[in-house]
């Protein structure tokens, strides 16, 4: 972490990668991250996996967040769905705009009503527009 602070970005993913491949999960979510951030969209999912596979919540949630750029919505909403249900409000806001995308009106408001309770700023505004379109079709 001290490298990639200091802006040695090639030190800090040496470093990612031990701890990483020693099976450190904040590592392996860590490493995703930086791999994401510079482009390398398909290790950073492996990486993603590999620690959303041992629970860990916010690589369930970056998983879910790649593979919903990528269209896998289905797999994403999966992924999504286990981070929020692990507390995440951020997954639970994303994954009630899929499910509102896809017409799930009813379970995208209590996933959106989850995070918003949760102080997820984004969720109240979203809610506050399913009501209004609701409003709107009645």
């Amino acid at each position: 972490m001290l490298f990639a602070e200091r802006g040695d970005l090639n030190e800090a993913e040496r470093w990612y990668r031990y701890a990483a491949d020693g099976g450190d999960h904040d590592a392996e979510y860590d490493l995703g991250l930086m791999l994401a951030r510079r482009g390398n969209f398909g290790e950073a999912e492996r990486w993603y996996r590999r620690a959303a596979d041992s629970g860990h919540h916010d690589a369930e949630y970056a998983l879910g967040t790649l593979l919903t750029l990528r269209l896998h919505l289905k797999e994403a909403e999966d992924w999504l769905g286990r981070a929020a249900d692990g507390g995440n409000d951020r997954a639970e806001q994303l994954l009630g705009v899929l499910l509102a995308n896809r017409g799930d009106s009813k379970e995208a408001e209590r996933r959106l009503r989850h995070a918003a309770e949760a102080g997820n700023y984004e969720a109240k505004q979203l809610l506050r527009d399913l009501f209004a379109h609701r409003d709107e079709s009645e």
